[in-house]
């Protein structure tokens, strides 16, 4: 596991700066199906990303609320069945696409939603 952690940290640092700009769902999908470790690696790592930095909050302030226990596999099945099934959205930008999927797969109790 650190080597791996370590392959991806050395990986991140050697992209061009562009790299880290906005990606698409198109090209999120295109990661996450890919037979590629370092593809595979990206996909799981920008779900990863969202979810953590995201709060339970989707770009447009709508909450929803993800379980502690839920695992990284199952986040980027979430996604990439979300995004299989709305290939209408996939040219938006994948962070929104993201926070959308795990919205409507996580959705909080009427008594758990902020205002």
């Amino acid at each position: 596991m650190k080597k791996l952690l370590v392959l991806l940290m050395l990986m991140s640092m050697s992209l061009p700066a562009t790299a880290a700009a906005y990606r698409n769902g198109n090209q999120l999908l295109s990661n996450c199906e890919s037979s590629g470790y370092y593809d595979l690696a990206t996909c799981l790592g920008y779900i990863m990303g969202v979810s953590d930095t995201s709060e339970g909050k989707t770009w447009d302030g709508r909450t929803y609320c993800e379980p502690p226990e839920v695992k990284s596999g199952q986040l980027q099945m979430i996604v990439i069945k979300h995004l299989n099934e709305h290939p209408e959205e996939r040219h938006y930008v994948a962070y929104a696409l993201v926070q959308n999927a795990l919205f409507k797969a996580f959705p909080c109790p009427p008594n758990k939603v902020e205002n």
